[in-house]
């Protein structure tokens, strides 16, 4: 062990020497302090060796840097993880998109808790006149700026019946009811950028 070599040449020593060491294979770790002796005459006459026993700040450090290798490695698994589903998404997305752009209907989603369109197809812009642009910019405006005074009532009668419902999400009902939707029928104006 490194300390016999360095009590050897304590004569040579002028500043204090410092490291940690295990004694053995599976002994304990030691922090080594080997400071030289100065004697009245101001020189070095001998060492001075000081072992402390820090195996339990060893092993707590040696128990940490697992860990946090550990830690890496689930983070770079679950940032795997995230980027697979993210392409799986993304791809399911493309799909989505490509029908509803194909389909000969207008499809929107409007959020009944937050009063907003939260999609819409390019579809509307050819039957109605609107962007989708110009439908997500209206906000929490869309009912009264689109919608014909007249059946504003209706329309909101109609929104307050659906959040009342409690509907089941459709995963849901897929899997425990089949066949069990609840439908919600309304018809209502909407104006034209035309007018």
């Amino acid at each position: 062990f490194d300390v016999l070599e360095t009590i050897e040449h304590a004569d040579s020593l002028e500043t204090a020497i410092e490291y940690a060491t295990q004694i053995k294979r599976d002994g304990p770790h030691m922090l080594v302090q080997v400071r030289p002796y100065i004697s009245d005459e101001n020189t070095a006459d001998g060492a001075i060796l000081t072992l402390v026993n820090i195996n339990e700040i060893q092993i707590a450090k040696d128990n940490l840097a697992a860990a946090e290798a550990a830690l890496r490695q689930t983070n770079e698994a679950l940032e795997h993880e995230v980027d697979v589903r993210t392409a799986e998404l993304r791809s399911s997305q493309q799909l989505l998109e490509s029908i509803t752009k194909a389909t000969p209907n207008a499809i929107y989603i409007y959020d009944l808790a937050e009063h907003r369109n939260v999609y819409a197809n390019t579809y509307l812009e050819t039957m109605l006149g609107y962007s989708v642009e110009t439908i997500q910019k209206l906000g929490d405006e869309i009912n009264q700026q689109l919608f014909h005074p007249e059946d504003l009532p209706k329309i909101q009668a109609h929104h307050a019946a659906i959040a009342q419902s409690h509907i089941v999400p459709y995963q849901v009902i897929n899997q425990e009811r089949p066949g069990d939707r609840s439908v919600f029928d309304i018809e209502y104006r909407v104006l034209h950028t035309s007018g």
